[in-house]
């Protein structure tokens, strides 16, 4: 599926760029992923939801982040309030040149009365990486996260800004040997 946002909230020239990122249920559906993808592909392979809460809120980090060839999180992972986005109509950051995401968050164009404050809102600092390839990996039926739109998961999810967007359902769990052979 391509990504449909507005030519307004395409990136800029200075977003930062990322390779694949791959969004799984949990913590052992990410160590599963990540240990199938390092033995049998040459990918460099990060697992974000094992990298340390203050290295992974921080912005800085958000460039080594995109250098990976694969980066695997949860969607818990993806809806931490990491960071403060402007977001559009509907609901996706704006990746912006010189976005400083410290400042007072509001917009004027003119006199205060002709415009109300702008809308934000809070992801994870995966959301500053414009990616070529979003890989979702959830369950089937009404375990799945994807399938309950409105929910937190489902709306950092939707946020991510990306190329391509492939989405699969799982019955197997990826923790167990029947799961990985799989792969």
């Amino acid at each position: 599926l391509k990504d449909k946002r507005p030519e307004s909230s395409a990136p800029s020239i200075e977003t930062t760029i990322g390779n694949t990122l791959i969004v799984v249920r949990d913590k052992v559906w990410a160590d599963a992923y990540s240990q199938a993808l390092r033995e049998g592909t040459s990918l460099s392979v990060l697992s974000h939801c094992n990298v340390p809460l203050k290295e992974r809120k921080s912005i800085a980090n958000t460039n080594r982040f995109s250098k990976y060839g694969a980066v695997l999180t949860t969607f818990d992972a993806l809806k931490a309030n990491d960071t403060t986005f402007h977001i559009d109509e509907g609901g996706n950051p704006l990746l912006t040149v010189g976005s400083s995401q410290g400042e007072w968050q509001s917009s004027r164009n003119g006199s205060q009365a002709d415009a109300g404050p702008q809308k934000v809102a809070q992801f994870s600092i995966l959301h500053r990486i414009h990616w070529k390839r979003v890989i979702m990996v959830d369950a089937v039926g009404r375990k799945s996260y994807l399938v309950k739109s409105g929910t937190s998961r489902y709306n950092a999810s939707k946020a991510l800004s990306a190329d391509c967007r492939l989405l699969f359902f799982s019955t197997d769990d990826p923790g167990n040997d029947s799961g990985l052979e799989r792969l």
